[in-house]
């Protein structure tokens, strides 16, 4: 039997009508998307093939797919137990697939353009050919101008960005020239017949545009719609689902605006914070107890993530589990004079859990951005723990949705993290979420460095190691802060 907190509770067993459930760090989101799944068909016996689940990535819809089955398999529960799911009914027979549609949206909504504009998936233009197709254009576009080697990398991300409604500050191509730039690249693809990542969803939300009769076959269909990680959803699939979701309005969103940290994709957290406009009647649910840090960690990142000004209000805590256990949680901040120093005490605290746990050893090192990794990687190839199981190295953005025993975060310094580009307070404040991302991946041990040199020029410590910093942390006589 699984038992679930009333908070949780509350959002599984949500019937009719919107719902936003904000799910903090560790709180068990995924356990309730498909504990509400079950509940709507078994409970309130809604057809498995009216539900439709959208994710981001198709690793994340197998996973929620693959644990809704599961439980179909283990619903024998008791429902005279506290915090237990179902009211009495008795155990419906076990189903070998299920007819919940669960994907992301290009995966779920492409199949539609195939059926009604004839598309295959040979029209999906592959990464390679769109940057062979806009350095082709490039060539001749910008021929009097200087332009370095990612150059067509930098304009297909900032073409993609508004397609999806969000234009940046800082592209390195004059307005007039990035214009001109973008009607060859859309000549381009429709002479060679292909659609890129987002022209997939433009089309799709054209055609439930122009389309009255798929609209109102899709709003038949699914009529219980659910949105995992909401705070990444773009204004073009805002607008898909919003169209979607009508006139009936079950739309279930789960997730964190304080973990919204692709704006660069186009994403927009402030779609998640406008959603209580757009639907006035919604419920709200906070899943604010977090079953994966220790209570230091969980109060710290905290502490940290309170200075955003653009965020719902959240009083976070760690389960009473952890307090039983003293599972308090450990944070380290120490300075050193350069990267090689900062490499070498990451190494040296590798082996000293290699030693103690060998293979079941869970630790990552995380970094704003790749080429902070270099003087590690290059150490740890050397002692011979590079690619060791159980030791994983990433960005920020790699480490999203996942956890690991003991973290390592490294040159948190002013200009890396925050990046030195970023100026204005919304893009501070997605810098900030990126470092609360990052520090909310540990589960006992949270190991914050940062080093005086970098590249032979001084350096800060990043504001955040400040704030995140605070007299709780130092408890029994030790100082678990050190170095600033």
């Amino acid at each position: 039997m699984q038992k679930f907190n009333k908070e949780q509770l509350c959002a599984i067993r949500h019937g009719d009508g919107p719902m936003m459930v904000l799910a903090g760090p560790g709180s068990g989101k995924t356990t309730v998307l498909v504990n509400r799944v079950r509940y709507l068909t078994e409970e309130l016996s809604v057809a498995e093939g009216s539900i439709l689940v959208i994710t981001f990535t198709r690793a994340a819809a197998a996973e929620m797919k693959e644990r809704y089955l599961r439980l179909g398999m283990n619903s024998h529960i008791s429902s005279e137990k506290e915090g237990s799911l179902v009211s009495g009914k008795k155990a419906k027979t076990v189903k070998p697939a299920t007819q919940v549609t669960f994907g992301t949206f290009h995966s779920v909504f492409f199949s539609f353009l195939r059926e009604r504009l004839g598309y295959g998936h040979e029209s999906v233009a592959e990464a390679k050919q769109c940057r062979e197709l806009m350095w082709e254009i490039l060539s001749r576009e910008l021929s009097e101008l200087s332009y370095t080697s990612d150059m067509a990398e930098v304009i297909l991300s900032e073409l993609s960005s508004r397609k999806n409604g969000v234009s940046h500050r800082d592209h390195p191509v004059p307005e007039a020239v990035l214009s001109r730039i973008s009607k060859h690249y859309e000549l381009g693809m429709r002479r060679l017949g292909l659609l890129d990542f987002d022209d997939m969803l433009l089309r799709f939300l054209e055609l439930l545009r122009s389309d009255g009769r798929l609209l109102h076959e899709l709003r038949q269909k699914f009529r219980y719609i659910m949105v995992d990680e909401f705070q990444d959803i773009n204004p073009v699939q805002y607008e898909i689902v919003r169209l979607l979701c009508e006139p009936l309005r079950n739309i279930f969103i789960v997730g964190d605006d304080d973990q919204s940290i692709y704006g660069f994709r186009g994403s927009e957290p402030g779609i998640m914070l406008g959603f209580p406009q757009d639907f006035p009647e919604l419920k709200k649910v906070i899943l604010d107890t977090n079953y994966r840090s220790g209570s230091n960690i969980v109060r710290a990142s905290l502490r940290l993530i309170e200075r955003n000004k653009s965020r719902y209000e959240k009083k976070l805590h760690a389960s009473e589990e952890h307090s039983l256990r003293g599972r308090q949680g450990h944070i380290h901040i120490r300075r050193f004079k350069n990267e090689r120093q900062e490499a070498e005490a990451v190494v040296s605290e590798l082996r000293k859990m290699l030693i103690k746990k060998g293979d079941g050893m869970d630790a990552a090192v995380l970094y704003r951005v790749h080429r902070m990794s270099g003087a590690l990687t290059k150490l740890m190839k050397q002692e011979g723990l590079y690619g060791y199981p159980g030791i994983r190295l990433m960005t920020f953005h790699g480490a999203k949705g996942l956890e690991f025993d003991t973290v390592f975060i490294i040159s948190a310094n002013e200009g890396i993290t925050p990046w030195r580009l970023a100026l204005c307070e919304q893009e501070l404040e997605e810098e900030r979420r990126m470092f609360y991302v990052a520090a909310t991946r540990a589960k006992n041990e949270l190991h914050i460095f940062n080093t005086k040199l970098l590249y032979s020029k001084d350096q800060k410590c990043s504001r955040f190691v400040r704030e995140i910093g605070g007299g709780w942390l130092f408890g029994a006589g030790k100082r678990l802060l050190t170095g600033f």
